[in-house]
């Protein structure tokens, strides 16, 4: 534990994700202990379940956007070459005519 500059103590992140996980299977045992099965799944369940869909509403379309990205990316490139390997054979293709137009205009 770290004191910051108002002397309060902070408590690191993996000792407050120990401490909730520590006090959910705490809370659990009591709930079975003391006949409790009603009130966790009338009370407490419910939160559980919307946590559950707000995590896959927030977890799947940034799953789906990395996957298009990932992909776009390559293909991008790939695109990006093709363009620019057309344009470059194009750029030959017109300087070698213009070479040959005034070779013959000289002679």
């Amino acid at each position: 534990m770290v004191k910051d500059k108002k002397h309060r103590i902070r408590i690191p992140l993996y000792a407050k994700i120990l401490l909730g996980m520590g006090l959910g299977i705490g809370f659990g045992f009591l709930a079975i202990a003391l006949h409790g099965e009603g009130f966790v799944r009338d009370w407490v369940a419910p939160f559980g379940i919307i946590f559950m869909r707000l995590l896959k509403l927030i977890a799947v379309p940034l799953v789906l956007v990395s996957l298009v990205l990932g992909i776009d990316r390559p293909l991008d490139m790939v695109r990006t070459m093709v363009n620019v390997t057309g344009d470059m054979t194009v750029a030959c293709v017109v300087d070698k005519g213009n070479k040959e137009k005034s070779a013959g205009h000289g002679a």
